[in-house]
């Protein structure tokens, strides 16, 4: 067995305008962390029609609509796939933070 200290774990966190099922995904952020460190990579996510962030998560995130005028949606999934799809151990560690989305 591999001890801990030399897996190689995916970090996820996620940023939302509420806590799920209610909110809206704002942000996805990502690194890979063991023997082959990766930078962190975070997307924006566009929200869906008619959706704004509140001023309290835009006070907590920083994340603001004007940011999300250029956000994206399968481009970040797909951005986080090719990065997972480099990790050596299958299924690969994960710590996710507030995973409920």
């Amino acid at each position: 067995m591999t001890p801990l200290a030399e897996l190689e774990v995916l970090v996820l966190d996620c940023q939302a305008t509420a806590a799920a099922p209610r909110g809206n995904l704002l942000e996805l952020g990502w690194a890979r962390i063991g023997a082959m460190d990766s930078p962190a990579q975070a997307r924006l996510i566009r929200l869906p029609a008619g959706a704004r962030v509140p001023v309290a998560v835009a006070r907590i995130t920083g994340i603001t609509e004007p940011m999300l005028r250029d956000a994206v949606d399968p481009a970040a999934w797909a951005a986080l796939e090719a990065d997972a799809a480099g990790l050596g151990q299958r299924p690969a560690p994960a710590v996710i933070h507030y995973a409920r989305f």
